[in-house]
């Protein structure tokens, strides 16, 4: 398994792709109300001429996940001198009518934040071929054929591990469930019940997942990924599968929600833990 840093967010790293020659940028923009103030006069002359923009999905940007992350390329693009704009998404509704707000903005490359912006995305590109576009968290085959960098994690190699750990529970049970039923969930959950399947091989054990059946590609979700009480609910009722008359263990709650369990968990293993994938064992998509 390569190890890969996520050191620089999607923008930093679709900006400075294109700055360092992987396409030409266009001509210089004219700043909207809605972006950052224009570079200084120090700033070098690809910079000046260069305009890098986001749109979010409906997390916004502080859902202290991808779109926090991403967002934080703005904040050190602009560091730089680079001209940035931005808009935030409060509905699916609103990722069209975005995107195009940052096409009008005279944008010169245009990162959207999730799959669901994928269709919009693909549309305004190939409306607007003279601007580049980049997503996060989609990799449809149709983006080749326009200016449109797919910016995508194996996710599914950090919740193996979160899966394998887990698998150490007493109860011989663990849960997991997802927000919307789409590939980049999917495949993490995917990746922890390998994990929790490698674990009963190596240690011949018989922990079970509930939640997710990765041969049928079928579980729990709570349809969208803004109803903390939906998750709640989802969660109290896993919880109460996975315990047993002779065990009842707080830890079980981070057992069932792998997106948050990875990053507690798997933070200070990253370096020390040789994945599986490492010894040949591929990370498999059912």
């Amino acid at each position: 398994m390569k190890n890969v840093s996520l050191g620089a967010s999607p923008l930093v790293a679709a900006t400075a792709c294109v700055l360092s020659g992987c396409a030409k940028p266009p001509g210089s923009a004219s700043p909207s109300a809605s972006t950052s103030a224009a570079p200084s006069a120090s700033t070098g002359g690809s910079a000046a001429n260069f305009k890098a923009c986001m749109v979010p999905d409906s997390g916004g940007f502080d859902d202290k996940s991808f779109n926090q992350t991403s967002y934080q390329g703005p904040t050190d693009a602009k560091a730089q001198g680079i001209e940035t704009g931005q808009v935030e998404s409060s509905a699916n509704a609103d990722y069209a009518k975005n995107i195009q707000s940052m096409v009008d903005a005279n944008c010169s490359v245009i990162v959207t934040v999730g799959f669901l912006l994928g269709d919009a995305t693909l549309a305004a590109a190939q409306k607007n071929p003279d601007i580049k576009f980049a997503i996060v968290d989609n990799d449809d085959p149709r983006y080749a054929s326009v200016k449109m960098k797919p910016l995508t994690f194996n996710t599914a190699e950090s919740s193996f591990m979160a899966g394998y750990l887990a698998g150490m529970t007493r109860t011989k049970k663990v849960g997991t469930f997802g927000g919307q039923k789409i590939p980049t969930v999917t495949i993490f959950m995917d990746g922890f019940a390998q994990g929790v399947g490698y674990y009963n091989k190596q240690k011949k054990g018989s922990v079970s997942v509930l939640g997710w059946n990765a041969a049928k590609q079928d579980g729990q979700f709570t349809g969208n990924f803004e109803d903390p009480k939906g998750g709640l609910r989802v969660a109290t009722g896993l919880i109460r599968q996975l315990q047993t008359r002779s065990t009842r263990m707080p830890s079980q709650f981070l057992l069932i929600l792998p997106y948050v369990a990875t990053i507690v968990a798997v933070a200070g293993l990253v370096g020390r833990v040789r994945p599986p994938a490492a010894d040949g064992i591929p990370f498999e998509k059912p």
